[in-house]
């Protein structure tokens, strides 16, 4: 039951932190536009870079409370599954390029085991 309330919790969180739904919003605008989001890799102080960092940084911390089980994984995954899809395929060459560019294969390794495991067994219609 706590692990339900800490999902439910945090979901509305994310739908009030305006800074996070700023930023949500502008990687989707990215990801519908195309854009390619490891091109922002060296320009670290654009609004772009800026917003993929904090959506991946909060989806991280999300990959790593289910891990966890901090949060509920089937809660989340069916209110979330195809925005957070959404997020890693775009933002994966990111990644990439941010785990070259610092020497540390870890980052965002939680984020990148959700949606590899979102992606295996996805959500089952109704």
């Amino acid at each position: 039951m706590s692990r339900r309330r800490a999902t439910v919790d945090h979901i509305i969180h994310q739908k009030t932190d305006r800074e996070l739904l700023d930023a949500i919003q502008l990687v989707y605008k990215m990801h519908d536009d195309n854009e390619v989001f490891s091109k922002y890799h060296d320009q670290k102080e654009t609004p772009e870079y800026k917003a993929i960092l904090l959506v991946l940084n909060n989806h991280e911390f999300i990959a790593l409370g289910i891990r966890r089980r901090a949060f509920a994984e089937t809660i989340y995954k069916e209110l979330q599954c195809s925005n957070f899809l959404k997020v890693w395929n775009s933002s994966a060459g990111i990644v990439e390029e941010l785990r070259k560019s610092s020497g540390r294969e870890t980052l965002f390794q939680e984020f990148e085991w959700l949606a590899k495991r979102w992606k295996e067994n996805p959500l089952k219609k109704h």
